[in-house]
């Protein structure tokens, strides 16, 4: 089978000094069949009037894909616990973001790791060519 088109694939590289946040801003695969695209999830939205960051932004994409029936989850306790852990809150003008992985650890709550990898699968990627991915 011959693949002809590319794919953007999203690497989480908040972690600073992550062998990941080391690859150069854009890396095609060896294969040639996706782009390997570092980025973090404060980056700025595609949407900058709407959301604080792009990890807002993510899970809002989600939950409209959800509420529109484009998107089934599977039956994951942990999936379905994450999704309902973070907080959405606004910042001074009126954006939105959600709360922080800090302010989460303190009420009790663990990192949504799987939710955050959910949402940047769902992620549109044509608004990446649209934002300054670092």
């Amino acid at each position: 089978m011959r693949v002809v088109s590319a794919a953007l694939r999203l690497l989480d590289a908040t972690w600073g000094l992550s062998p990941i946040a080391l690859f150069p801003r854009r890396l095609v695969h060896a294969d040639h069949r996706c782009e390997l695209i570092p980025f973090t999830f404060g980056c700025k939205p595609f949407d900058e009037d709407r959301f604080v960051n792009v990890r807002m932004e993510m899970w809002w994409n989600l939950g409209e894909k959800l509420r529109e029936g484009k998107l089934r989850l599977p039956r994951d306790p942990a999936l379905f616990e994450q999704l309902s852990g973070p907080q959405m809150l606004q910042d001074s003008r009126g954006r939105l973001r959600l709360e922080s992985k800090d302010s989460m650890r303190k009420r009790g709550i663990r990192s949504p790791d799987l939710a955050d990898a959910l949402a940047l699968a769902c992620y549109p990627d044509e608004w990446f060519l649209h934002m300054k991915i670092w």
